[in-house]
């Protein structure tokens, strides 16, 4: 797993992203607290004290990577986080001017002009570096710049005056489609889609709702809505803001139990209800769909595929509900994951009954477990991420296989597909043996190393 700005890079670069490109991945998981991970690999949830203290661990990760690279490529841009005069975070510093002095690396400070005060910015980061720090710094680089340079000018000459360092380059602002960095992003400014040219209210055929939940994930996802004429994409953070769009969407959080709590608080809860309630379309995103399902108590599914229903039966088309073994027979300790997979099993079964005679075909699809980093973030009790994985990845069925298997069944226009040995002999045995089934449940789940049977 690698950070998607560095993915981009690497691409733009022309190369095969590398997790030495990335050796370090933090990803907030509340306020005060991350998950870590390094080389691609989850270690685990950390409070920012701990990571703190952690971090000169790392040391040696991180130059294993650098020297990784530096034998493979003549030239090597390191790209900081956040500000090199973070003064508080000077000690063991791994990122900045830390990790410029482990390479010895001649240092460029870049400014944002479209933020605001660039030359307070660059001046205040210069005088707050060291003396051995500031002698690193070999230019300073103004970002974003829209209008006539020949302005700027009398600025840059008083910037290099003060930092006795020069100004190497100007460069102008470019409207590019390009990822942004989650914390970082200018896309949850109201202001620009009130300003975004025929992307407003007042034109616009179709009003997109995004929630802006405290710790969004994954948000570019949506980008490409964005770029559809006639679509208007915005975030939206209190109910005020919210009005009547014509699709709300549900994004996907690091911190799930979190921002569902800051749903209900902010009364964004209560409010996507009543729209769903009325005959908005609510589409949910990852893990988003069966978590704020449960707790909002929204019927997402009907609502998304009655509004696509027409075009199904027109074409004699499929709709396929993807769960596990655990809508068929019960996992004990699973309590909101099982039953969120037999609400849906039995939302399909009578969807395909209703429809029996139309050419409608419903496949419930059970695939068993399948490689795939997923639990690595799967969630304890508490709403953190797993962080581990008690499974042997290796062994199991790749994605690609799973789909193929997807696609040969709608090919055939199956009713019921269950993958693995497993999964079959546990449905076969729950139908026949249910008292049985349900003692070797429990009894599996107790073998596992944090069972809560134990």
């Amino acid at each position: 797993e690698m950070g998607r700005a560095q993915v981009m890079q690497a691409q733009a670069a022309g190369m095969e992203p590398s997790v030495d490109m990335n050796p370090i991945l933090l990803k907030p998981v509340n306020d005060t607290g991350s998950q870590v991970i390094v080389h691609g690999e989850v270690v685990g949830n950390m409070s920012a004290r701990e990571y703190f203290e952690y971090k000169k661990n790392l040391v040696p990760v991180i130059r294993e990577s650098y020297d990784r690279l530096a034998a493979e490529n003549d030239i090597i841009v390191i790209e900081g986080a956040g500000s090199p005069a973070e003064i508080n975070l000077n000690q063991n510093d791994i990122v900045n001017m830390g990790m410029a002095k482990m390479a010895s690396a001649p240092v460029l400070l870049v400014g944002d002009i479209d933020r605001g005060g660039v030359f307070a910015q660059l001046t205040g980061t210069v005088m707050l570096l060291g003396e051995e720090e500031r002698a690193m710094v070999k230019g300073l680089i103004i970002n974003k710049f829209r209008g006539d340079k020949s302005i700027l000018d009398p600025g840059i000459q008083m910037l290099e005056d003060k930092c006795s360092i020069p100004v190497v380059g100007t460069v102008p602002y470019l409207n590019l489609a390009l990822d942004d960095e989650d914390s970082l992003t200018e896309r949850f400014s109201e202001e620009k889609y009130e300003k975004a040219d025929g992307n407003d209210s007042r034109t616009a055929c179709v009003d997109i709702a995004v929630i802006r939940l405290p710790r969004i994930s994954n948000f570019t996802d949506f980008n490409v809505l964005e770029a559809l004429n006639g679509v208007r994409l915005r975030y939206v953070s209190s109910v005020d803001k919210l009005g009547h769009p014509d699709m709300i969407i549900l994004p996907g959080t690091k911190n799930t139990m979190g921002d569902l709590k800051w749903l209900r608080q902010c009364g964004l809860e209560a409010a996507v209800k009543k729209a769903s309630s009325e005959g908005t379309v609510i589409f949910g995103i990852c893990d988003a769909l069966g978590n704020y399902v449960k707790a909002l108590g929204t019927s997402v599914l009907p609502n998304e595929l009655f509004s696509a229903l027409p075009y199904l039966l027109a074409s004699k088309g499929s709709v396929v509900g993807v769960i596990s073994i655990a809508g068929y027979s019960a996992l004990p300790a699973r309590t909101g994951y099982s039953s969120s997979k037999y609400a849906v099993r039995g939302f399909l079964d009578t969807l395909r009954i209703e429809h029996l005679k139309d050419g409608l075909n419903v496949l419930v699809f059970a695939p068993g477990y399948t490689a795939s980093n997923v639990r690595n973030a799967a969630l304890t009790a508490d709403g953190t991420p797993q962080g581990k994985t008690p499974l042997e990845e290796g062994k199991l069925m790749s994605a690609e296989e799973c789909a193929l298997h997807l696609a040969k069944a709608l090919q055939k226009r199956r009713s019921q597909k269950i993958l693995t040995f497993l999964g079959k002999a546990t449905v076969w045995a729950h139908r026949l043996f249910p008292n049985l089934t349900d003692r070797l449940t429990y009894g599996y789940i107790a073998r596992e190393a944090d069972s809560p049977f134990k």
